[in-house]
């Protein structure tokens, strides 16, 4: 997790802090966020040298904090988050080129263990791919996460938003919640793990009932496709 955010949390969660004090801390932050804004490169040459899951930490953070900021009630820091709409959107696109960085050259492991570890040594491949398979649907998720709050916010401010995109995510019921790689396997051989378009997620309604969807997909699919025909869809 970034500095910034970690100074936060110690303060917050360390001291008890008076309104005007905690006004300064977050000022604080915010200008250390300010420090970071993006620069117009959006080349792979512009991706920061973190770790993919470097990557991933700070957007989560940063995403947390926005949120908070966001429906805070205050509007000083309503004000601030929208600064960090930029910020979070490129850090997003920093994450998914560094991802796909990976994928091309295999420099960086998906999984944060030493694979010189007697612990690595001793996984199985069931194991290993269990936790990339975690690594990237944390990924996808967070990605789905903040580029859609960030869409409903500005539709709710400005009346519309652009579209930034879909991917492809898993939705099957279990399989985010498997507590072993063995009956996350179990699972996925089992089931259809539902891969399915971020912006297509109506397609479920023909094909699956709403038990074999995870909570994740129930929210997605209530913020695109709304309250009346998700509960059309529970009472077939």
């Amino acid at each position: 997790m970034p500095l910034q955010f970690r100074t936060f949390l110690w303060f917050t969660t360390t001291w008890r802090l008076d309104k005007e004090s905690l006004e300064l801390v977050t000022a604080i932050i915010d200008f250390a966020l300010l420090q970071s804004q993006p620069h117009d490169d959006a080349s792979f040459m512009a991706v920061p040298s973190l770790q993919t899951i470097q990557h991933l930490a700070r957007v989560q953070a940063l995403f947390i904090y926005q949120f908070l900021q966001f429906y805070d009630g205050c509007i000083r820091q309503r004000a601030m988050a929208d600064r960090y709409i930029p910020t979070l959107l490129q850090w997003c696109e920093h994450l998914w080129q560094s991802v796909t960085l990976d994928a091309v050259h295999n420099e960086q492991s998906l999984t944060t263990m030493d694979m010189n570890s007697s612990d690595a040594m001793a996984e199985t491949p069931t194991s290993k791919h269990w936790k990339a398979w975690i690594l990237s649907e944390s990924l996808r998720r967070t990605w789905l996460v903040c580029t859609s709050t960030i869409a409903a916010y500005l539709r709710e401010r400005d009346g519309w938003n652009e579209c930034a995109g879909e991917i492809r995510y898993t939705a099957c019921q279990g399989l985010w919640d498997a507590s072993s790689s063995a009956m996350w396997l179990q699972l996925s051989s089992r089931r259809d793990p539902l891969f399915v378009r971020s912006l297509h997620v109506d397609e479920l309604l023909l094909s699956v009932a709403p038990t074999e969807v995870d909570t994740f997909s129930t929210a997605l699919m209530r913020l695109l496709i709304g309250r009346d025909e998700m509960e059309s869809w529970g009472r077939r």
